[in-house]
């Protein structure tokens, strides 16, 4: 059925961008456009279908039966398209070559895994080595020629870097699960009574934080100082302190009931990135490497989470 002329391929992105995130607005902030062409984009596929994908609940938008099965046709299509481009490129020309890219993050997160194994089929001819590091020092290490490319969080200055945004990720605070806080308490005046576990002031994570703690006229305590997201999630669940985290390694901790997260009004979020140096855009392997991580990043094919609050 999704093979009909006039379907296209944009409205299928929203249809499974609602399918994820379980609402219209969310989808619309993924895709980086308005829920009113989000919601177009899905009444337009359920015309052409004629079935209904969607019901509304309690917990957000859920698929139907019908939305469940069309779903798992809609991902076959856009990794169908991806690849298609994908291939078109590698036909223009072979490419080779070793790369040295930063992780800031969970590669689960990052799609390494997908984006692994597409580059070993479309290009065989390069060669991969990751390095987990903080987004400011995958910044340096750009610069300084020691890195090809990497995954950053923040916007950056300077024109030395080209950044292509992949997406905006979600912020919270994790609270130590055996710590008496009462749920009906967690605010920010409350949270700066306690010692939280601080990384930089560069850090993107951190800044988000330190500005909301200014606002309201708050100091906080970092008594310990960890720049790795490892180390900072190993210190919210022992219950040394409380740590700012993305969405999916908060919720990591919260599925081991090690603790609790807080997401403030307004959301906190931050951009994510894939970064390289602009000196080195003309070079066939990085940019053989950029278009895999847009074709994966856009086929929607994300890891699962747990959306429960």
């Amino acid at each position: 059925m999704l093979q009909s002329h006039r379907m296209e391929i944009y409205q299928i992105r929203s249809f499974l961008a609602v399918a994820e995130h379980r609402g219209v607005s969310a989808a619309a902030r993924r895709l980086f456009t308005t829920p009113p062409s989000v919601s177009a984009h899905v009444k337009a596929i359920e015309e052409e279908l004629g079935i209904t994908l969607f019901t509304r609940t309690s917990r957000g938008m859920e698929l139907t039966a019908g939305g469940t099965e069309i779903r798992a046709k809609a991902k076959q299509l856009i990794l169908a398209a991806a690849d298609i481009s994908v291939t078109a490129g590698r036909l223009k020309t072979e490419v080779s070559g070793k790369l040295v890219l930063g992780l800031n993050t969970d590669p689960l997160f990052l799609r390494i895994a997908p984006i692994t194994r597409l580059l070993r089929d479309l290009h065989p001819g390069i060669w991969l080595e990751f390095k987990s590091s903080d987004s400011d020092t995958i910044i340096d290490d750009l610069r300084l020629g020691r890195l090809d490319g990497g995954f950053v969080y923040g916007e950056r200055a300077g024109m030395d870097l080209e950044l292509e945004k992949l997406a905006e990720s979600e912020l919270v605070i994790a609270v130590p699960a055996g710590w008496r806080v009462p749920r009906g308490r967690l605010n920010w005046r409350e949270l700066a009574r306690h010692p939280w576990v601080y990384t930089h002031c560069h850090c993107p994570f951190q800044r988000c934080v330190d500005r909301e703690m200014q606002a309201r006229g708050l100091a906080y305590s970092g008594q310990v100082k960890a720049s790795d997201e490892a180390t900072r999630r190993e210190l919210v669940r022992s219950g040394a302190a409380i740590g700012v985290l993305e969405e999916a390694d908060g919720l990591r901790l919260k599925r081991e009931k090690s603790a609790r997260l807080w997401r403030p009004t307004p959301r906190m979020r931050c951009p994510l990135f894939f970064a390289t140096a602009s000196h080195s855009q003309n070079e066939p392997k990085i940019h053989a490497f950029q278009e895999i991580v847009r074709a994966v990043w856009k086929s929607d094919e994300r890891p699962a989470r747990d959306d429960s609050h």
